[in-house]
């Protein structure tokens, strides 16, 4: 036992126990290096962990085997220069592999007893074809011969077991074999520079060291300058790259070595000098002569070409090594440092395709002096750039995702000119996504349910007559993206069909194609439609989908056109009609949204007529809404607000309201009662409410002046000649709304107040356009910096659905009402929400609310929904008991022929009726109503009636929720009916009451004061002499 502990003691590192797998060591100088446990970093370098993995696999191939040990190879020293291999048993050494078995033979042989315990791995197939051991005699004699045929065994199928090991780098499981280019790819610096392998890079200013390298790679060669200038006394080295000069300055703070980045590494495998010429005067004067700019342009070049010869700079020099063949890249001299020009140099870049100038000191489509010297260069240099005008954009070769190849026939993808417009028209009429697909799409698609192919559902072309079979479906890609809330998953495969151009344009699956390339999930679609209402922009959402996600998702501009797309085939009927108002609101609120506007340069504006000299652009939205707040009419201004606009949009509309709110409510009549006088839009009174008299004005200025405008409630029963269709009147006002009513000078405005009509006094919303915009105002950060198609295209979307939600928030409110029956919902011939005609002549009470449905044939599941009540007329009863009849039959269909009988009002109807015209008229009405039939003489003589109507009369008037609950007790009391003493009549006794017009003067009218107790006036008092 001694003796073992001390074998264990000096056991070297080479020796291992059977089964278990030598592993690789971190470097301690770079932990993405390892290095071998057997071996010395002299004499293996630490390098990949695939590269190393490869040299220890060397090892197990050279170690040797002996009982529960494993000897490999030691390349550690030892005091020895050569590889040896070190005994397992004692401190012999040896460098040959046989010398090593030969002295483990000899000196320390294995026991017979250790070697059966031994495991002796053998193989299925020896196992399997090896015959039975033949027993001894002893134990055959003992037993019965018994003959048997032998079965030959089925040759089994050897597997070879899949090895998985994970990456040191990122933990990864993957196969042993995919390790090493997994590493390669993923973990190994990028193209290490080498004299073969490096960014392509020319001198341009060999005084300075100034050089142009291209930037990264991969993707289009964008070059950039460095310098590097180690001789003379004023020494530079450096990159204009932000994240070059970041990086060194981190090492520098980690005090670890600082090395030249990429860019700098490849100028020392360069030796190309970029081509310059010195740039001619007259050259450039031909150039002022072509009018390519003018002589102010040509001295400000003279003078910084005259700077550059002072310094030893080169004044411009032409780079070769960037971007495709139509783009041209001229390093031009510039004295001043900025953040564009740090190495006083300024990259300057031409494309012949678009003709388009672009240099970093400014946006684009404006004009720099950097832009005029690089066209002075090309027009020295590659004067045929500047012969003839930009010719027209070449036909581009198709790619290999574009060029299909099938029966000999050779299909192009996507197509042109009358293939696109076919196949564009039938996705649009055939493929639009219905609105209510938030109802359909509670939750995102999961990554599991996404097709692996995307193909289209079509079977039969629609263009070609009878059923006519496609062709096989035709691979597009094989990398399309899809966009989820979650991330991105890449590698589906999109297909179309040949001929007519089926593509894959589906939504059953939670997908929406855009352009076979890129497809967004319907959840995502519509987060982001509601991300848009909560004043969220395309791009924002984007952002924060990877970050959260940690997921490359596509570029802006397409993630955005994406949403556009989808948006575009979303079935939205735009009506922008009201459920209340309906098509032809008799009220309107207009109004400018000054801040929604969009950048278009004014040469591309067609105008049929002259401007003068000097034009004054404005833009906003001219917007016509009801006072619901919904949107009816919009329309973009490209001139300064003017009642004009509102005119336009007024004389579009079928049937004009009669109520038009607007700030200029005079100027707006005026101008439409100019541009059609024979017809005068706005009367009478040029669409005041009044004639301009001077009792009137008085009568206006002083709050006395009412104009009743009963048909704004209920359709004048003789209508006008081009009368509303809602209201029957043909007249036109133009008001004012609360806000600007003060603002005209004009006396005769004070007649366009909305205060002296009752009807839209309190009950109108004459801020809905304010509140439309205040929500719009949030959306000009990103509706702003839109192309102006874009934008027209994404507020009318906006608007539209706004319009949907205040009209669904108003349907769940009237359905609330309605919950505990069963309600038809419609729309009648105006657009208005109305209650649906069902088949039967009946009259159901719904919470207080008459109902009648009128149709000629009985319909028996409506009959199942009958209610009698008490107060139901006879007619009702016996309807309610043939619908018994037939639900007690068990019918399925019946028709009824009875003769015409009218409806009568239930009482409790008829009640309600009286009741508001009591309110409305007052007292005086309870006796004209008890003078008209016995039936109305019985309902207005009854106690509970004339004290309903004395409270609902009183609630109109007072809002009692703005006294206290003691004041309410005291003062909100029913009247009592007493008789004068002095003329013995009856009069209604108030009580207590209050007079003048301070704070505590509210209830002044309502209460008449209690000066005269037990008399009804004062005359009865005097008389009295009480």
């Amino acid at each position: 036992m001694c003796g073992y502990f001390i074998f264990v003691l000096f056991q070297h590192i080479t020796v291992q126990r059977r089964g278990k797998d030598p592993q690789p060591q971190r470097c301690h100088e770079d932990a993405n290096l390892f290095t071998c446990p057997f071996c010395s970093s002299d004499t293996y370098k630490p390098c990949q962990y695939h590269q190393i993995m490869t040299h220890i696999a060397g090892h197990k191939l050279r170690s040797v085997e002996h009982g529960d040990y494993v000897i490999y190879s030691c390349g550690l020293g030892c005091g020895q220069k050569a590889k040896h291999f070190h005994c397992c048993q004692c401190p012999q050494t040896y460098i040959n592999k046989g010398a090593l078995k030969e002295h483990l033979c000899k000196k320390h042989p294995i026991s017979a007893f250790t070697a059966a315990l031994q495991p002796v791995a053998r193989p299925a197939q020896e196992t399997s074809s090896q015959q039975p051991v033949a027993r001894p005699a002893q134990e055959t004699s003992s037993q019965q011969p018994v003959a048997r045929p032998v079965e030959s065994a089925a040759p089994l199928v050897i597997k070879r077991k899949k090895i998985t090991v994970s990456c040191p780098h990122c933990g990864v499981s993957l196969n042993s074999k995919n390790l090493k280019k997994h590493i390669e790819r993923k973990h190994e610096a990028i193209n290490p520079i080498t004299s073969t392998s490096h960014l392509p890079a020319q001198c341009v200013d060999k005084k300075n060291g100034i050089y142009v390298v291209a930037k990264t790679f991969r993707g289009p060669c964008i070059p950039i300058h460095v310098a590097k200038k180690i001789w003379g006394s004023s020494q530079k080295v450096m990159c204009e790259m932000d994240v070059c000069n970041t990086c060194a300055e981190m090492a520098q703070r980690s005090d670890l070595l600082v090395t030249p980045c990429v860019h700098l590494r490849s100028v020392d495998y360069s030796s190309a000098i970029a081509p310059n010429e010195d740039l001619s005067e007259d050259v450039l004067t031909e150039m002022v002569e072509q009018k390519w700019f003018g002589d102010t342009r040509k001295n400000q070049c003279l003078k910084q070409r005259d700077q550059a010869k002072s310094k030893g700079a080169t004044f411009a020099s032409l780079v070769t090594i960037g971007g495709p063949d139509y783009k041209y890249y001229i390093s031009v001299y510039e004295p001043k440092v900025s953040h564009y020009s740090r190495l006083a140099r300024v990259l300057v870049n031409y494309n012949s395709k678009t003709n388009t100038w672009h240099c970093p000191c400014l946006k684009g489509r404006k004009s720099c002096l950097h832009k005029s010297i690089g066209k002075w260069c090309l027009f020295q240099m590659k004067r045929q750039l500047f012969t003839t005008l930009p010719q027209a954009e070449a036909v581009r070769e198709p790619s290999q995702h574009e060029d299909v190849m099938m029966s000999g026939q050779q299909w192009e993808y996507p197509p042109k000119g009358e293939g696109l417009k076919q196949m564009v028209q039938y996705i649009y009429h055939n493929k639009k996504l219905p609105e209510t697909l938030s109802d359909v799409f509670t939750e995102d698609v999961k990554e599991e349910d996404i097709p692996k192919h995307l193909i289209p559902e079509e079977e039969f072309c629609s263009q070609c007559p009878g059923p006519v079979h496609l062709s096989a479906p035709i691979l597009i890609t094989r990398n399309a993206k899809v966009a989820m809330l979650t991330g991105v998953v890449t590698g589906r495969h999109c297909w179309f069909y040949c001929g007519m151009f089926y593509r894959y344009q589906d939504w059953m699956h939670g997908l929406h194609n855009f352009n076979d390339q890129l497809l967004l999930t319907v959840f995502l679609c519509i987060f982001i439609r509601n991300s848009v209402q909560a004043h969220v922009s395309v791009g924002r959402v984007r952002s924060i989908l990877q970050k959260t996600s940690h997921v490359p998702y596509p570029k802006d501009s397409e993630f955005f056109h994406a949403y556009l797309h989808f948006e575009a085939l979303t079935h939205h009927d735009y009506n922008f009609s009201c459920l209340k108002c309906g098509h032809h609101p008799p009220v309107v609120v207009m109004d400018l949204h000054r801040k929604g506007v969009f950048s278009m340069p004014g040469k591309k504006v067609t105008l049929p007529f002259h401007l003068p000299n000097k034009l004054f652009f404005s833009g906003g939205w001219a917007v016509i809404l009801c006072p619901c707040g919904v949107v009816y009419s919009v329309k973009c201004l490209i001139r300064a607000e003017s009642p004009r606009d509102f005119s336009d949009m007024l004389f579009s509309w079928k049937h004009m309201p009669n109520i038009c709110i607007y700030d200029f409510a005079r100027g707006l009549a005026t101008h439409s009662n100019v541009r059609r006088p024979e017809a005068m839009p706005f009367a009478p009174f040029d669409g005041r409410l009044a004639e301009d008299t001077e009792d009137n004005l008085r009568a206006a200025l002083s709050g006395t002046l009412t104009v009743s405008l009963p048909w704004l409630n209920e359709k004048k029963l003789d209508e006008d000649v081009s009368c509303h269709p809602v209201t029957g009147s043909s007249d036109h006002y133009a008001l004012y709304d609360k806000f600007h009513e003060s603002n005209s000078k004009d006396v005769r405005d004070s007649l366009r107040k909305i205060q002296l009509v009752p009807e839209l006094a309190g009950s109108v919303n004459t801020q809905a356009a304010e509140q439309l915009f205040s929500g719009m105002r949030k959306n000009n950060y990103f509706l702003n910096m839109m192309s102006p198609t874009t934008h027209m295209f994404f507020v009318r979307n906006i608007l539209h659905i706004q319009n949907e939600e205040k009209n669904k928030s108003m349907l769940k409110k009237i359905q609330k009402c309605h919950s505990k029956t069963t309600v038809n919902l419609q729309k009648d011939s105006l657009g208005r929400l109305v209650v649906g005609k069902f088949n039967i002549w009946a009259a159901l009470l719904i919470t207080n609310v008459f109902y009648l449905f009128v149709f000629p044939k009985l319909l028996l599941f409506y009959c199942l929904f009958l209610v009698v009540a008490t107060s139901d007329t006879p007619l009702n009863i016996q309807q309610a008991c043939i619908c018994h009849f037939i639900r007690s039959l068990n019918c399925s269909w019946i028709i009824m022929t009875t003769t015409f009988v009218p409806p009568q009002l239930p009482l409790v109807v008829l009640r309600a009726i009286l009741l508001e015209v009591v309110v409305h008229d007052g007292d005086v009405a309870i006796r004209t109503l008890a003078l008209t039939c016995s039936c109305f003489n019985n309902i207005v003589c009854m106690e509970s009636f004339r004290r309903e109507a004395h409270f609902r009369w009183l609630d109109s008037v007072v809002n009692w929720k703005a006294f206290s609950e003691n004041f309410r007790s005291l003062y909100r009391i029913p009247y009592s009916i007493s008789r004068c003493l002095q003329c013995d009549s009856l009069y209604k006794h108030y009580g207590a009451g209050y007079r003048g017009r301070g704070q505590r003067g509210v209830l002044q009218g309502f209460y008449s004061s209690d000066d005269f107790e037990g008399y009804c006036g004062s005359d009865c008092f005097y008389e009295a002499g009480a």
